[in-house]
């Protein structure tokens, strides 16, 4: 009898000790290596939205760092695929590494995006222009300036191609245009000239010459 009660006596102790070593903080059984309590397992590093993806390669795409701001920006497509300005972003990034297929795809996704966005029609007809689809570029010129009517670039870029096809009225339209945007533009008022000639209209063509030849030695170079 009595080595029954010795044996439940130190049976109700122990338990006891183990129910207030657990029901007092910082006391568990899990310790660190100095003897402190172990830290929980910190959680994973959460995702970022589709519009913080957008802004992080955004950032990524204006210091140069081009890898990193496509693995962003596909981020920011796959949770957002309807993102015209994400599309764009990539396909800047994606022409900085001499990459114009991969980036004319992207403009022209976000062109049928949102056929007004300025950016995605500019990039696809930058790309148009220089791979020599001068028909192609001049739609997309032409959808800039119907959004934008004082965009100086896409009438630059209008006139010249219109020029290089032998169409010389709207070339010479778009070389007005130019110089009413920037007068200082010389190379407009001299190859708006060149078409006035081309097109037989001498007088208008002899006053453009006489303009550019009376500019300052600084400002004649085209």
């Amino acid at each position: 009898m009595r080595g029954r009660l010795g044996l439940s006596l130190v049976l109700a102790v122990g338990l006891g000790l183990l129910i207030l070593l657990f029901a007092v903080p910082g006391c568990s059984g899990v310790r660190g290596a100095n003897g402190a309590p172990a830290a929980s397992t910190p959680s994973a590093i959460p995702e970022l939205s589709a519009n913080g993806y957008y802004r992080q390669g955004t950032a990524y795409l204006d210091t140069g760092e081009y890898t990193l701001a496509i693995d962003s920006l596909t981020r920011a497509i796959q949770l957002d695929p309807g993102s015209e300005a994400a599309y764009t972003k990539r396909g800047q990034a994606l022409l900085a590494l001499d990459q114009p297929a991969p980036a004319l795809d992207d403009f022209l996704v976000a062109t049928a995006l949102n056929p007004n966005y300025v950016p995605a029609q500019l990039g696809a007809a930058d790309i148009f222009r220089t791979t020599g689809h001068y028909a192609q570029a001049l739609a997309h010129y032409r959808r800039v300036i119907e959004r934008d009517p004082t965009h100086l670039d896409a009438h630059r870029h209008l006139a010249r191609l219109y020029h290089l096809q032998w169409e010389y009225a709207p070339a010479v339209d778009h070389y007005t245009r130019v110089l009413a945007l920037h007068p200082g533009a010389l190379d407009a008022l001299l190859n708006r000239g060149l078409c006035y000639a081309a097109m037989r209209d001498f007088p208008p063509a002899l006053a453009d010459f006489s303009r550019y030849l009376d500019a300052p030695p600084e400002d004649t170079t085209p």
